[in-house]
């Protein structure tokens, strides 16, 4: 018996959310949709969010990986073979005459303002992998963005793409 108006809600919107599963799967779809829409379009705040969150409670993060971890027993051969394909695919993409020290400082800068603070990545300018074009992991193809910016843009867009 509920012992309180809180507790008398609780259970009526449990017993209609049982009798209604078409309604609460299409209000869930448009939840997800429109996150999913915010996201993309406030990457930053989203990004701002999901580490004030994480920083409340770094234990509920944790238990989602072990839970990934036990259910996928296979996690560490998926992760290390999308690694050693990324891997190849840059040696790959590497000319003969690119400049290896110019490289390296680009990197070496990136990881100084992370040190600093900065939620900073090399970004391929011409990704390294699209469906219309490949560009080379070379010195001239090199630049510094935030994280935010670089996981929006994917490969999907590029200085001078067709089409734009």
């Amino acid at each position: 018996m509920p012992h309180s108006d809180y507790e008398a809600q609780l259970a009526y919107n449990r017993e209609w959310r049982r009798a209604n599963p078409d309604k609460v799967r299409g209000y869930n779809a448009k939840k997800r949709e429109y996150k999913r829409e915010w996201h993309a379009a406030n990457p930053e705040k989203h990004a701002e969010y999901k580490a004030r969150t994480r920083a409340k409670d770094p234990e509920r993060y944790l238990e989602h990986s072990r839970k990934y971890r036990r259910t996928n027993p296979n996690w560490k051969v998926i992760h290390l073979a999308a690694g050693n394909r990324r891997r190849a695919s840059k040696l790959k993409a590497t000319p003969g005459w690119a400049n290896a020290a110019v490289m390296q400082s680009i990197y070496a800068v990136a990881g100084a303002w992370r040190q600093a603070g900065v939620n900073a990545t090399v970004d391929h300018i011409v990704p390294l992998q699209s469906k219309l074009v490949c560009g080379l992991h070379c010195h001239d193809n090199l630049t510094i963005v935030t994280k935010s910016e670089n996981s929006t843009k994917k490969n999907r867009w590029w200085p001078d793409m067709p089409g734009v």
